[in-house]
């Protein structure tokens, strides 16, 4: 029974090896966390205290702020985290724009919307 019928991997083959990002990545990515941990604390005023949206947050900021603390920010990695937020902010509407304007989702635009499709003007009437 071939390999990918039984799960088993062929001989010799060893367990699958997960990538390990580079010390310039993993900054990076710490950075866009303690982003995200700025603009979740911003927000959480705005939630009653003790409702349910207000607890998941607050917990969700302790178990971040343990793998990205407030004081490994560096200010250079700090900028280009947010840099490269702003860039993907900025793509987002240029596509949304893009999909408006093509009449997609959401848009309201586009003809035919809603309604049923009716014979085309080219089509052949039926003989009767």
């Amino acid at each position: 029974m071939p390999p990918s019928q039984s799960g088993v991997p062929p001989m010799g083959a060893g367990p699958m090896s997960v990538p390990t990002g580079s010390p310039g990545q993993t900054a990076a990515g710490l950075a866009k966390v303690r982003e995200a941990i700025n603009l979740l604390e911003a927000e959480l005023s705005k939630f009653q205290a003790g409702t349910d949206a207000w607890k998941a947050i607050h917990e969700s900021l302790g178990k971040l702020a343990r793998i990205a603390p407030a004081a490994t920010q560096t200010p250079g990695v700090q900028q280009e985290a947010l840099r490269g937020l702003q860039s993907d902010q900025a793509k987002n509407a240029q596509m949304d724009a893009v999909m408006r304007s093509l009449g997609g989702a959401g848009s309201g635009g586009g003809g035919g919307a809603g309604g049923t499709p009716g014979p085309s003007p080219a089509a052949p009437t039926p003989a009767g």
